[in-house]
């Protein structure tokens, strides 16, 4: 899965990618150029499909916040996304 942000991006459950970092335009403009990001080649030789949560009204943190605040551990019960889990709390 991966999570779409009005700021940045999140593969699985992190980490968080903002947008303008090396890590999130590689990653979007490969998928944009309809090729398979390089970091997914080894683990999805044949490709993989994505499920995209589209939760774009809200950055990473007013999304990681809300789903605290809610005590969820998906996205989609704080936005009308595809289900997702939460990021995972600082370490």
């Amino acid at each position: 899965p991966i999570t779409v942000f009005s700021d940045g991006i999140m593969l699985y459950r992190g980490p968080f990618r903002p947008l303008g970092t090396s890590e999130c335009d590689t990653f979007v403009e490969e998928l944009m150029d309809d090729r398979l990001p390089y970091e997914l080649k080894f683990q999805h030789p044949d490709g993989v499909l994505f499920d995209v949560c589209d939760v774009s009204s809200q950055t990473y943190a007013s999304a990681s916040a809300a789903a605290r605040a809610h005590r969820v551990s998906d996205l989609a019960s704080v936005d009308n996304g595809m289900a997702r889990l939460a990021p995972r709390p600082p370490e």
